[in-house]
């Protein structure tokens, strides 16, 4: 039984009791975007059931997506080299159940035998353009490349207003911390 966008606070004790007293052959799920664990119905459940977090982890992040990549690439034994692993954290990005069905792929094309980076991006084209790799193609006079990814951004679905706004933020950025250097100021924390 799955009981999605749970609120703890309205649950009553009458509730709660039926929950605990649930059959161990039951397998009772909620979801939640968050959890409370001072309340005491979260305190209750806590002693009868178990926890699971699944946190998403940021799209910056790519060394904790490449960590993640490659630890359920060994549930799936998979065999990947440090470079399709990079690879794969690029392409996919911090998608979880895109993460899982791409491996599962991999593995049934691999069958045990380790895979070489071509035969990883035959199978997984990278899908995972976003603006602030628009930003980086603009910055670096990239025009060809600016317009591939603007058309990609476009073809799936991405908002116009929220690609000039990540551009706008991105350069922004860029000249603050552009006139910060010219001012003289070389630490971090100076141009932070």
């Amino acid at each position: 039984v799955v009981v999605d966008n749970c609120d703890f606070r309205g649950f009553s004790e009458k509730l709660l009791q039926q929950l605990i007293d649930l059959p161990a052959y039951t397998h009772l799920i909620l979801t939640a975007a968050s959890i409370d664990k001072r309340l005491k119905v979260c305190k209750q459940l806590l002693r009868v059931a178990c926890l699971k977090q699944f946190e998403l982890i940021s799209p910056w992040r790519t060394d904790l997506i490449t960590s993640a990549i490659a630890t359920r690439s060994k549930q799936f034994d998979l065999k990947l080299s440090k470079p399709v692993v990079n690879y794969l954290a690029k392409a996919i990005g911090n998608d979880n159940a895109c993460i899982d069905n791409q491996l599962q792929k991999l593995a049934i094309y691999a069958n045990g035998k380790a895979i070489v980076e071509r035969s990883v991006r035959d199978l997984i084209p990278k899908t995972t353009q976003t603006s602030l790799e628009l930003a980086d193609a603009i910055r670096e006079g990239k025009v060809e490349r600016a317009i591939e990814l603007f058309d990609e951004l476009s073809s799936r679905g991405e908002y116009p207003l929220k690609i000039v706004s990540t551009l706008q933020t991105q350069f922004r950025t860029l000249l603050v911390v552009k006139a910060a250097i010219e001012k003289g100021m070389r630490s971090d924390t100076e141009i932070a």
